[in-house]
């Protein structure tokens, strides 16, 4: 039962009796003769067998949420009943080690397994369809995983910062890749883009610094913005014919490309397309039909090509500057490093719960004609004790300088005014 804040479990260890799972831990609800689980006891650990039958009822649906929290739990089986997983269902589950999703299951929710920080292994249905989105996120343990040929599309985000994560394969079937789907899995060393997949989107494999290798297939008509940012371990790579299109900084600080090849002529991309990138990879750039191409926005000559030396060299020498402008630009801003520590610091600090109750839902939004609009309540006080609504009229507002001008009579009773934002 999920009453204890998140903050409270740091000392979960202090106040919770820990003992072996079982149906008692489990809350369910029956419809039509068929059981959901709803929810289970934070207190439960080890190994826990979900029965395919309560009370003469099958197992269908593990409902969104009803393992989340349950830091003590090492083991889950599900039984072969159970045909769909809810979002959030195992959401950190932080001592979750194994688990296998039965062939019955055809979905799997949103986040179903994120943060579940001690998942090394995971056996997925051949049913499924699509791994949602974040789905995985944050398995920083997770070495290993196959995606079935049932599975045309991976969600975004869905396997950020596995970063225990060696290899994968992204079978035939799938299609569709999401943004950030692979974002920092730095022990991902190689993958192959099956053919079926028309675009690689923005972040894709961003910061995965061990990516030595990757094959593109020739389905891929789109690479986006920064897709290989910081892949700095990727010597070189082959951009099949159908490419029309690469996003801003898709190979930025690829330090160690030394070669591109383009099997077609290759399209026109931002002048940051390749921003620090080795200054002699620009010579290994090649093209099987000797299209002309850009990089940096050095337009390279071809036998059909008629600039001089010195025009190359001109475009040279600014593409560089502009690259160094870049770098001295990116080095003012803090690292990933840091950037992580200050993660760190306030996930050690506050629960993600109480982050967003510290600010309201929304502060602007758009009203039923579809502009925006902002709303405000006051409520007046004559002691601080008490505060009630304050009635404010359409000949009480006005605008003084270019600022909205709340003007009104004082009387006796208020002395004090504080607003809400709604």
């Amino acid at each position: 039962m999920k009453t204890l804040q998140a903050l409270l479990a740091l000392f979960a260890f202090a106040v919770l009796p820990l003992y072996a799972a079982d149906l008692s831990d489990l809350t369910y609800t029956t419809t039509d003769g068929e059981i959901t689980i709803t929810d289970c006891d934070e207190a439960a650990s080890g190994e826990l067998v979900i029965p395919d039958i309560i009370e003469g009822n099958p197992v269908r649906t593990i409902g969104d949420g009803a393992f989340r929290d349950c830091s003590f739990l090492t083991s889950v089986t599900i039984p072969n009943s159970v045909t769909s997983i809810g979002d959030d269902a195992f959401r950190s589950c932080s001592n979750l080690t194994g688990i296998t999703i039965p062939d019955s299951v055809t979905n799997l929710g949103p986040r179903c397994f994120a943060l579940c920080t001690s998942l090394t292994s995971i056996t997925i249905s051949d049913r499924l369809t699509y791994l949602g989105e974040s789905i995985f996120i944050q398995c920083t343990n997770l070495t290993s995983i196959t995606i079935p040929d049932s599975v045309t599309s991976i969600g975004e985000t869905a396997f950020y910062n596995c970063r225990s994560l060696t290899s994968i394969t992204i079978p035939d079937s799938v299609t569709s890749i999401g943004e950030y789907a692979f974002y920092r899995c730095t022990n991902l060393t190689n993958i192959t883009i099956p053919d079926g997949v028309t675009s690689l989107e923005e972040g894709t494999f961003q910061l995965c610094t061990n990516l030595t290798s990757i094959t593109i297939g020739n389905g891929v008509t789109t690479i986006g913005a920064i897709v290989f940012w910081d892949c700095t371990s990727l010597t070189n790579i082959t951009i099949p014919d159908g490419v029309t299109s690469i996003g801003p900084s898709a190979f930025y600080d690829c330090t160690s490309l030394t070669s591109i090849t383009f099997q077609g002529a290759a399209p026109t991309v931002r002048d940051n397309t390749f921003l620090n990138v080795p200054d002699e990879a620009v010579a290994q750039v090649t093209s099987e039909n000797l299209g002309s191409y850009r990089w940096n926005g050095l337009i390279l000559g071809t036998a059909d090509q008629s600039d001089t030396i010195a025009d190359l060299e001109a475009q040279l020498a600014e593409a560089i500057a502009l690259r160094d402008a870049a770098v001295a630009e990116r080095d003012a801003r803090p690292t990933v490093d840091q950037l992580a520590a200050v993660e760190a610091e306030r996930d050690a600090r506050f629960t993600e719960d109480q982050i967003r109750a510290m600010s309201a839902d929304y502060t602007i939004g758009l009203n039923n004609a579809g502009n925006v609009q902002m709303k405000f309540n006051l409520f007046e006080s004559a002691n601080l004790d008490t505060f009630a609504p304050f009635i404010v009229t359409p000949d009480s507002v006005s605008v003084v300088d270019g600022s909205i001008c709340l003007e009104f009579a004082p009387e006796d009773r208020a002395a004090f005014f504080r607003f809400s934002v709604e």
